[in-house]
């Protein structure tokens, strides 16, 4: 028995979007830097739509760089389609019909936010082929000024064949919480830190959940594939697995946990809190990037909730734009097994419960 998803799908497509004082609706990659120079310039908070396509941004540099963001937020989203004659009138839920390619010669998106409060959001884009070197974020950079807040959101994206001298796929300094959620991150490269490099001195840290981070490589052994350096670093219901050299690192200072994760090596340097996590290769169903664990997979059911902690979240949806909670338990990683019946029972995942 599967869930159905598609009902799921169009109420998601047709939900009521959160107002912005100013929406964009980019269908071309000249579009889209048009639509970040407005967002910067105009003084309000603003929403940027892509249209679903794949988009040649090697000759175009995406930039956001407001001179001042006192209050005034930011969100960009893929997968807009065309509703009556608005190009972006509706919003489908998977990511990866919008890709943004660097073609291997340049970073793809870059946000500084050097005054003020800002909140930033960026969701259901593939970020694919960037590359800078020597540099960091060659996929997505974000960057705080000293003493900036906001709470900057990474959810349900792509990071794809990624190049950097580090942090290959996403580097994002400052702001008050990062929250990286619901992310593949799949065959980056660079020198050291492989993946990411998450790092602020604000007051709620890093949160990094229910990703999926696969096959990243990087020349120097002795660094992770995702490195987090914060007065909090969370890392719960991740799925690290064929990366080189370490998984992660929290850091060596601040509050430190990893709870229910799935990885062949952490960094380990005193003070961490480590619960209930796995260290099995997984298993996965058939098909092109799906990386959903298979129904009898440790995987399966066994994450923890957040528990109404206000510093972490679960999706609605998975990355593939099954329901996201299934079962007794969150599924480890970006995807969900919608599977709840095999053979006339639910076998139930690897936990009674989830820990607290």
């Amino acid at each position: 028995m599967r869930f159905p998803t598609m009902a799921a799908f169009m109420l998601g497509a047709l939900a009521v979007q959160p107002s912005f004082a100013a929406t964009f609706c980019a269908t071309t990659a000249n579009q889209l830097q048009s639509a970040l120079s407005s967002a910067a310039a105009n003084g309000e908070s603003d929403e940027i739509r892509v249209k679903i396509g794949t988009y040649d941004v090697s000759n175009v540099d995406l930039v956001y760089d407001p001179p001042t963001a006192d209050n005034l937020d930011l969100t960009i989203s893929g997968g807009w389609t065309p509703f009556f004659q608005n190009p972006c009138g509706i919003q489908l839920r998977d990511p990866w019909q919008t890709l943004l390619d660097g073609n291997d010669l340049g970073r793809i998106l870059r946000m500084t936010v050097d005054d003020g409060q800002a909140d930033i959001k960026v969701s259901q884009l593939v970020f694919m082929y960037g590359r800078v070197d020597p540099g960091a974020g060659a996929g997505l950079s974000i960057s705080y000024g000293l003493g900036v807040t906001g709470t900057v959101s990474i959810e349900r994206n792509v990071f794809l064949l990624n190049t950097a001298d580090q942090s290959s796929a996403l580097s994002i300094q400052g702001g008050s919480l990062q929250k990286v959620t619901n992310n593949l991150f799949l065959s980056n490269q660079g020198s050291t830190r492989s993946v990411a490099y998450l790092t602020t001195t604000g007051l709620f840290g890093v949160s990094f959940t229910n990703n999926t981070v696969l096959s990243n490589m990087h020349t120097n052994s002795n660094q992770p594939t995702l490195s987090i350096a914060a007065g909090r670093a969370f890392l719960a219901n991740n799925n690290f697995w064929n990366n080189d050299g370490y998984d992660a690192s929290l850091g060596s200072i601040g509050d430190r946990y990893a709870y229910n994760n799935n990885y062949q090596s952490l960094q380990l340097l005193g003070g961490e809190i480590v619960e209930d996590n796995l260290s099995v290769e997984p298993e996965y169903e058939s098909g092109l990037f799906n990386y959903t664990p298979v129904r009898g997979s440790p995987l399966v059911d066994g994450g923890r909730e957040p528990g109404g902690s206000p510093l972490w979240n679960l999706t609605d949806i998975d990355l593939n734009t099954s329901i996201r909670l299934v079962g007794a338990h969150v599924d480890i990683g970006a995807f969900e097994n919608e599977t709840i019946f095999v053979d006339g029972f639910d076998p139930g995942g690897p936990f009674g419960s989830a820990p607290g």
